[in-house]
């Protein structure tokens, strides 16, 4: 074994390691905070009412919005349940779409993956619907996870069109640089929502509720609580067998959190879970390596201008 081959063996050892103790924080999380699975973690995101249309709802889930790179992750995830072919950058883009330019309650994105993911894991994927709408936000940093769904994610998360083209067959004679933002095609829909003036709303309407509950040294009166019924959300949009929820609690084991009586150390302990360990900054901006020059076969035009 080469010393390049060890190296390998062993980040992909810590990688492992990362991405085990990544998937046990959430379900630690929802261990002792079930209500994470029917609310959003802070009162304050459900206590103003999310917009919802059923037609743009709808449009989201059958691929038809008018952005390629978000229909085609919709048809990916409802031909294949996601495995494999629906990456995280792309589930991250698909599922921020219906939060934060729609305004519809991130809930209603997590049923939708959990009827249809084959790797669905609630805690992880029901954690990450809510981080993507901006409702987990630790209470001492500012990230807001809107991605461009235009020509930004073709270049992003699909550069060579491919995924686009295999699940929009009706776009694969288009060109990459069209991709983002096609032209009028028959049969394939104009876009749904101003990207531009939706995400100026929703940063807005974030950065203020943001302010009820950054920085606070408690963090537990801004929590939401268990409801008193443990009916799924989204229950009446399908038959569901969901007797079990109107029985009598018996409660948990473990117990989950009582908010209500924390000491202050255990106050302390809790808020070490919603802050940033540690600041992440972007990666720089790898260096190219220089293409050795064309041979040149008489005038050529340069297309950017040099």
């Amino acid at each position: 074994m080469t010393g390049e081959d060890d190296r390998r063996i062993q980040l992909s050892l810590k990688q492992l390691i990362s991405r085990l103790r990544w998937g046990s924080g959430f379900a630690q999380r929802f261990r002792y905070l079930p209500q994470l699975e029917l609310r959003s973690l802070y009162t304050v995101f459900d206590e103003e009412d999310w917009q919802f249309d059923e037609g743009l709802y709808q449009a989201w889930q059958a691929g038809e919005t008018g952005f390629p790179i978000i229909d085609a992750a919709a048809k990916c995830l409802q031909e294949t349940g996601g495995w494999l072919a629906l990456n995280f950058r792309t589930r991250a883009i698909y599922s921020s779409f219906l939060s934060n330019l729609l305004g519809m309650d991130w809930r209603y994105g997590a049923l939708h993956f959990m009827r249809h993911l084959i790797d669905g894991d609630c805690p992880i994927d029901h954690y990450q619907w809510a981080m993507q709408a901006g409702v987990t936000h630790c209470i001492d940093k500012s990230w807001t996870r809107i991605y461009n769904p235009e020509q930004t994610a073709i270049d992003r998360c699909d550069p060579e069109g491919k995924f686009i083209k295999r699940w929009l067959p009706e776009l694969a004679d288009l060109p990459i640089s069209q991709l983002g933002s096609p032209p009028t095609i028959g049969g394939y829909p104009r876009p749904i929502v101003n990207y531009k003036q939706a995400r100026q709303q929703r940063v807005k309407q974030l950065e203020t509720q943001r302010q009820k509950f950054r920085q606070q040294k408690d963090v537990a009166p801004f929590l939401a609580r268990m409801p008193e019924s443990w009916e799924p959300f989204g229950n009446d949009r399908f038959e569901s067998e969901i007797r079990w929820a109107a029985q009598t609690q018996q409660g948990m084991f473990p117990r989950e959190i009582d908010l209500d009586h924390l000491t202050r150390e255990e106050t302390q302990a809790l808020r070490t879970w919603f802050v940033a360990h540690g600041n992440i900054n972007p990666r720089p901006a790898k260096a190219k390596k220089a293409k050795p020059p064309k041979p040149s076969y008489g005038l050529q035009l340069d297309i950017w201008g040099s």
